[in-house]
C-alpha cells in the first residue's frame, strides 16, 4: 500500500478522419441537411475545440 503508480494514456485524434467521417454523413442524406455533432467536455481533452471546428 502507499506505492503510487502513473498510467500514461494517450489518444491520437486524426482530424482528417474527423471530416472525412462528417463528408461522408452528409453524402446520405438530402441536400442542404446541416451536421451538428456534440463534443463531450473537453473531449476528455482531446482538442474540443479543434474537432468542433
Amino acid at each position: 500500500m502507499g506505492s503510487s503508480t502513473t498510467h500514461l494514456r494517450w489518444a491520437d485524434i486524426d482530424l482528417h478522419a474527423v471530416r472525412a467521417n462528417a463528408a461522408r454523413i452528409l453524402a446520405h442524406v438530402p441536400h442542404g441537411t446541416r451536421l451538428m455533432a456534440v463534443v463531450k467536455a473537453n473531449g476528455y481533452g482531446h482538442g474540443s475545440v479543434r474537432v468542433a471546428r
